[in-house]
Order: structure tokens, then sequence, then C-alpha cells
């Protein structure tokens, strides 16, 4: 991972560890509302590259109770999708990172989980943030959800058509 100074301008800024580590707290919340339990670490590596793409993005609805039906009605996002997953693979784990260090999110070592173990300071001006910066919290917390509902992270990789 190159250091902050020697990241094109357009990363710095899209890429951000701050932003990452929004959209994958927004999904872990999501996983643990609605199910009770952490979501698999496995499983955080995913939300980036299906919420940072648009086209995906736009796929997801709270309409959509499940990551099956999801899946099924929209092979399309596939296409790429190995590719984005490993770009942004040390993203990902930055974010991580990030989330641990401030305490909020912890790896558990017994069973490779993310354990939310705190809340996320929202922005002061939050109404100030872009339509796309809210769209991403709002479809990372839907995710989040219908990943809680498939029995493994296996299971989902494979959908995916993804090897862990």
């Amino acid at each position: 991972m190159k250091s902050w100074e020697h990241r094109p301008q357009e990363v710095a800024n899209l890429l951000n560890p701050a932003f990452c580590a929004g959209v994958l707290y927004r999904s872990m919340e999501g996983y643990a509302k609605e199910h009770g339990r952490n979501m698999p670490y496995a499983l955080g590596f995913l939300v980036l590259p299906l919420i940072l793409h648009p086209d995906t993005r736009a796929t997801i609805q709270g309409t959509t109770r499940h990551f099956q039906v999801w899946i099924n009605n929209h092979q399309h996002i596939k296409l790429g999708l190995c590719t984005r997953a490993r770009t942004l693979v040390p993203f990902a784990r930055e974010a991580l990172g990030f989330l641990c260090t401030a305490g909020v999110v912890e790896v558990q070592e017994d069973d490779a989980s993310l354990a939310v173990r705190g809340s996320l300071r929202r922005r002061r001006n939050a109404q100030s943030s872009s339509a796309d910066v809210r769209e991403c919290s709002a479809k990372a917390a839907i995710l989040g959800k219908w990943l809680s509902r498939v029995n493994s992270a296996a299971t989902v990789y494979v959908s995916l058509g993804l090897i862990p």
C-alpha cells in the first residue's frame, strides 16, 4: 500500500480509510442487527467491491430480502467482480485497521469474525454529505442484512463466482 502522500489524488479522495471504514461499519452493523452475530472476517472484503461499484450498488434494493434472490436476478454483477475485489483488498484491510484502531470493531480470534464494539461517530454536518455517500451507507446496511441470512461466507463467495 502506498503511503498517503504518494497516492494519486483521485484514489486518496475516493478510497480514503475513513470513508471505506464507514461503509464497512454500516455493513457489519446491519449484519449484527439482523441476526445478532458478528460478520465473518472474509465477508468484510466483499463489501467495498459490491457497494463502491455504482452499477452494482444501483441493483441493491431494500425490497429484496435475500442475497440469493438478488444475485439470481442480477447475474451481470459478477462481471469484473473478481478484479474489483482483488484491487480493493488493500483498501479493505486499511479500513478494517482504521476501525480496529478506533476501537469500534474487534477481530474475534475464536471464529474469525468482526465484532462491532462501539459506534462510529457521525459527522456533525452529515446532511452535507453527498447523495452518493449517503447511498453507499444505506446500501451497505442492506447488504449486511442480506449476508447475515446466508449460511456461510463460502456460500456467498461461491454465489458470486469467487474463491475465498
